[in-house]
Parts: structure tokens; C-alpha cells; sequence
């Protein structure tokens, strides 16, 4: 009886272990017509799971399976820095990425199952000492409480220059406090910690010296309502306060600072624009008025078009010449615009006058003005 007892607990066993891995390989793989874009993912997702730990189990669980590390991305990435993103959509679509588009596409996932979520930018150690490449991973709001996840280490590791592909859950909802073992985040914010641990302290592998209380819940609500200039100036302030004594963070610092300038130079290159504009309708309402002697506008109003035609088109000259184009399209569409704006003061020269004299011009003779 007691033999009996002991062979049927053990087939018991084995039937809930095959069940709970039946279960845990759910996500695995998802019928291909739910692949094509990331709602019809989520939205199958959804329908079968109606917990936040449910959800992103199941988004873990199929991106870790299913995206291949992109060994020849990460080649170019370091030949051109500066090359544009895949969208989360196209990482869908390629099944392969680094770790950005692990994160991109995760991040997505996360919100198309109505999890917050956001990608975060650092750096990374191992037993060796930092690594040579920057690096992205995942922070998800799931259960009331912030935890960190990084796709791209459970998905696999690169060998001799080779993916070889062993999902796991080492790095699935871990808590900020172990995360911070061996990922640093450049933005001291997204370390999600009470207490600020200095990018030399994690590099020492020292704990947090500072005693001063950090509300990070708040500063990053507070955060997520800025724009994206005022988020690279706010990121940038915390960065270089918790010092950038590595490679990798000076050249954070450096895009941080890249981003601000470029978003005044568009901002510049946009407002002298609005000028132009704006000069180019006083002029034409100049035209329209000379073309009909003046007789549709009171002199002081002709006045102020004429003084509002030379302000504009001298702040859209201003503005424009401050911009600092970055690409050769750019460059391009600074040149044209200015010759745009130097052509328009030209021709408003010989209207200016004319209305000029006009003005000084007694009203009995002024008709004489218009004779041919």
C-alpha cells in the first residue's frame, strides 16, 4: 500500500510538472497571424492573460524565444553611431535586433497590454570590469512597484561571434536594489532607488554613500510630462552631478548635449521661418495696396506694414543664421532659405521706397505719383 502510495504521488509529480511546463512554454510560440503587428499581439496576450504578471510573462517569455541577437547590426552601430532606429514594428517584422530594439519592441508590447513601461539607456560590468558597448533594458511598472528586465541577456548570449540562443528569466522582474549589481543606468532616475549610487561607486563596486532620500516616483512622473529637449537637459543635469568618470558616459553626455543643440537649432530654424512667412504676406499686401494707389490703406497703417515687413524679414535672416544644420539636408535647406530671404529684401526695396515717398508726398499730389 505504501509503495502504491509513494508511485502514484510520484506520477501525480511528474503530471503537474509536465502541466506547469506545458504551461510555462504557452508564450513560446504564438500563431503567426498574431505576429503581424504588435496591437494583434497584445491584443492576443490580453485575451488569454488578465494579470499585469500574467502579460509580461508572456511578452518575456515569446520576445526572449523568438528575437535573434543582430550580430551584423551591432557591427554597423559601431561603424555609424548615428544611424537611424528600427521601429518596434520592424524588430516584429525581422525577429532580430541589438539591444535597444529588444527593449524598443518590449517597451511596445508592454503598452499595448496597458503595462507602463520605458527603455533604459547604460552601461553594464561583468567579472572583467565594464563593458566596452552601452546598453538597453527595460523598466515596467507591474504590481504597483517599478521592476527591471533585460530582454536581450535572456534571450541569449553572443560566442566567438555567434548568437547562441537560451532563453531564461535571470533577468525577469528583478528588483531595482539587485539589478543595480551590474546594470547602471546613465540617467540616475531610472537606477529606481531611494538612495543615488554614483556612476564611480558602481564602477568601484561600492555601495551608495549618500544619505539624502530621493523621490524617484515623483521626479519621474514629473519627467515623463516633459518634452524631449527639456528631458535631455533634465537627464543631462543628474548625469554630470553623479560625475562621468568612463568613456561611455562622456559620450552620453556628449549626445545629451547634441540633442539640446540641435532642438534650439530646428527651433531657430522653425521660428525664422514663421518670420519669413510673415514677411512674405506683408509684402504681398504691400503689392496689393500699391496696386491700388494706396487709396485701401490709411497712411499709419501703411506704416506699420512696412515697419512689420522689415522686422519679420530681418528676424527670419537673424534666426535662420543661428540654426546649426547637422546633415547635408539640412545644410542644404539653410542655404536656400536664406537665399529665399536675401531675394525678398531685395525686391522690397524699390516698394519700400516708392511707399516711402508716398507717404511724404502731399495727398493733392500724390496721383501724380502713379502717372506713367
Amino acid at each position: 500500500m505504501g509503495r502504491t502510495l509513494i508511485i502514484l504521488l510520484l506520477l501525480l509529480g511528474d503530471t503537474c510538472i509536465q502541466a506547469s511546463a506545458q504551461q510555462a512554454a504557452t508564450y513560446q510560440s504564438i500563431p503567426e497571424q498574431h505576429c503581424s503587428t504588435i496591437d494583434a499581439m497584445a491584443a492576443y496576450i490580453k485575451e488569454r492573460e488578465q494579470t499585469d504578471t500574467g502579460r509580461i510573462a508572456a511578452i518575456h517569455q515569446w520576445v526572449t524565444n523568438n528575437i535573434s541577437y543582430d550580430l551584423a547590426r551591432m557591427k554597423a552601430m559601431k561603424d555609424q553611431p548615428g544611424a537611424p532606429r528600427p521601429s518596434a514594428t520592424d524588430v516584429l517584422k525581422k525577429r532580430s535586433g541589438v539591444c535597444q530594439d529588444y527593449a524598443a519592441l518590449y517597451v511596445a508590447l508592454c503598452e499595448g497590454v496597458n503595462i507602463d513601461a520605458h527603455q533604459i539607456g547604460g552601461y553594464t560590468k561583468n567579472k572583467t570590469g565594464i563593458a566596452e558597448l552601452s546598453h538597453a533594458w527595460v523598466a515596467a511598472f507591474v504590481n504597483n512597484k517599478w521592476l527591471l528586465f533585460d530582454p536581450t541577456w535572456d534571450a541569449g548570449a553572443v560566442r566567438d561571434n555567434h548568437f547562441i540562443k537560451k532563453p531564461g528569466t535571470r533577468y525577469f522582474k528583478v528588483a531595482p536594489a539587485q539589478f543595480i549589481a551590474d546594470h547602471m543606468p546613465y540617467d540616475p532616475l531610472n537606477q529606481l532607488l531611494p538612495y543615488i549610487l554614483t556612476h564611480q561607486e558602481f564602477i568601484n563596486g561600492k555601495p551608495a554613500a549618500s544619505t539624502v532620500m530621493f523621490n524617484y516616483a515623483d521626479s519621474l512622473e514629473e519627467y515623463k510630462k516633459l518634452d524631449k529637449t527639456a528631458q535631455a537637459r533634465a537627464e543631462l543635469r543628474r548625469l554630470l552631478a553623479a560625475g562621468t568618470p568612463h568613456t561611455l558616459l562622456q559620450e552620453r553626455s556628449s549626445f545629451l548635449k547634441n540633442v539640446i543643440q540641435a532642438s534650439a537649432s530646428k527651433n531657430s530654424f522653425d521660428e525664422g521661418l514663421v518670420h519669413y512667412r510673415a514677411a512674405v504676406s506683408a509684402y504681398k499686401e504691400i503689392i496689393q495696396h500699391r496696386n491700388a494707389k494706396f487709396t485701401t490703406i490709411a497712411d499709419a497703417d501703411l506704416r506699420l506694414l512696412l515697419s512689420n515687413f522689415a522686422n519679420d524679414i530681418k528676424e527670419a535672416r537673424e534666426l535662420v543664421q543661428e540654426a546649426v544644420p547637422k546633415t547635408d539636408a539640412q545644410w542644404t535647406a539653410k542655404t536656400r532659405q536664406l537665399e529665399s530671404i536675401i531675394k525678398l529684401s531685395a525686391q522690397f526695396v524699390q516698394h519700400k521706397d516708392f511707399a516711402n515717398k508716398y507717404l511724404t508726398t502731399p495727398a493733392d499730389k500724390r496721383a501724380q505719383l502713379f502717372a506713367k
